[in-house]
């Protein structure tokens, strides 16, 4: 499934393995993943199989989890999730990381 957002200053686009070198390098800052969970990723190896991960909640029908890179001009800025709850509860989550450099 192909899932692209477009707004007037970004793009966000279903999260893939073809983003995998932008997606550790990202979470391989420190700046970026203090707040997030797993931590700065030991090896681009466990990138991978986060990113397989996600492409694998992408494929069920219906989608519970949501991952997107966050592209601006073409250029990959960040990354953005969106996690849905129980759908009696009508709550979610959502986390975000954005490259240091922006």
């Amino acid at each position: 499934m192909k899932t692209t957002l477009t707004f007037s200053r970004l793009t966000l686009t279903l999260a893939s393995l073809k983003d995998l070198a932008f997606i550790h390098d990202l979470q391989s800052f420190p700046q970026s993943s203090e707040f997030n969970t797993p931590g700065v990723p030991e090896n681009e190896e466990v990138t991978r199989k986060a990113t397989t991960n996600w492409e694998e909640h992408h494929a069920k029908i219906p989608i519970e989890q949501y991952h997107f890179v966050i592209s601006e001009q073409d250029s990959p800025v960040g990354l953005i999730g969106l996690k849905l709850g129980a759908a009696r509860y009508r709550r979610g989550e959502v986390w975000y990381t954005v490259h240091p450099k922006h």
